[in-house]
């Protein structure tokens, strides 16, 4: 409602409600007396409320208590990881907008507002280091759910892209090509110059459980071996203007993997492990169980509790080495890929 605008104008108007009355009661014009003054009474409580909800002079703390009275229902538009975006669901496609300049989205508000505005700042977290402790919470550790859950596609890429029971297919880019390596699982191994890159559609917008892993084996190229820059190993997208909701990439000169998560609850975590001896094969675990998350490979591991296991469903397919959010295309060789899925 904008200022100078009546304050009783566009208010919703509802429908008539009929009361039967279950006996006959003489007194029934009485209370029917009493109700109609009820209502009236709540009608001019509420045109209070809307009035000094409108007054500058109130107080933030007042204003946001009248604000979740008035909106309780639960905000239709969901945040991005970019301010100025939010998507919403229509028949089961996220569709995703943009708010006008100068303005960002307000999840609080559950609309665009002033880019001046003051909100919480998003929740981020990242820890690096070698940590060998089996973490457990409430009873429960990592192992418990992985141990349970088997593979729900398996991809060794020996001359070949499809899974390795033949259900599921995978799309190459044409300079992606195959090359003889020692180490490798087959005679082969795909190899990514950068440019190349496999996309899997059976990862486009997938429901994540409280249980899943990724696990991928790599080999880096020597000519980026000196690289202080990140290169994706693996991750959604990139969709337009929207950050990548899942992914893993790798700094060959720092030693270092990281990974990016996004959880269904908005909550943005970051994670790392350093000191990764890159110089021969790598096999690297990302997954969660019950809301631990774990990143290893090798000796090396970190481990965090967070309050979502599921990941948000990303509008854009998964990929192998495709270029992202300011990262290079990997550079290497990619021998197996796994997805674990488990409610």
């Amino acid at each position: 409602m904008s200022e100078g605008q009546n304050s009783h104008e566009n208010l919703p108007v509802y429908p008539s409600t009929q009361i039967t009355a279950a006996h006959d009661d003489s007194s029934a014009p009485g209370r029917s007396e009493k109700m109609a003054k009820n209502l009236l009474t709540c009608y001019l409580f509420l045109l209070v409320v809307i009035q000094i909800q409108q007054t500058t002079s109130l107080s933030d703390s007042l204003k946001d208590i009248i604000k979740s009275l008035l909106h309780y229902q639960e905000c239709p538009k969901k945040a991005t990881p970019y301010a100025n975006n939010y998507y919403i669901v229509k028949d089961g496609i996220r569709h995703l907008k943009e708010c006008p300049p100068e303005t960002k989205f307000s999840i609080s508000d559950c609309k665009c507002v002033d880019r001046k505005q003051k909100d919480t700042p998003p929740t981020s977290l990242y820890s690096k280091g070698k940590d060998t402790t089996d973490y457990i919470y409430d009873g429960s550790s990592y192992e418990d759910g992985q141990e349970d859950c088997p593979v729900f596609y398996e991809f060794i890429f020996d001359e070949k892209t499809t899974s390795v029971l033949g259900g599921i297919s995978s799309i190459p880019t044409r300079n992606l090509r195959f090359k003889a390596v020692d180490g490798a699982t087959g005679k082969t191994a795909a190899h990514f110059n950068g440019k190349a890159y496999i996309n899997f559609w059976v990862m486009l917008q997938p429901e994540f459980a409280n249980v899943w892993r990724f696990e991928i084996r790599f080999k880096v190229d020597k000519e980026i071996k000196d690289e202080n820059r990140d290169f994706v190993l693996i991750g959604d997208g990139p969709c337009p203007k929207e950050a990548p909701h899942y992914n893993i990439t790798i700094n060959p000169k720092m030693r270092r993997i990281d990974a990016s998560l996004l959880f269904v609850d908005s909550y943005r975590a970051d994670i790392g492990i350093t000191d990764v001896d890159i110089s021969d094969w790598v096999t690297v675990v990302l997954g969660a169980t019950d809301g631990i998350v774990r990143l290893e490979t090798g000796d090396s591991k970190v481990t965090h509790k967070f309050e979502e296991s599921s990941l948000m469903p990303s509008t854009c397919e998964l990929a192998i080495g495709k270029k992202s959010n300011g990262a290079r295309g990997f550079v290497g060789y990619v021998d197996s890929l796994e997805f674990h899925n488990c409610y």
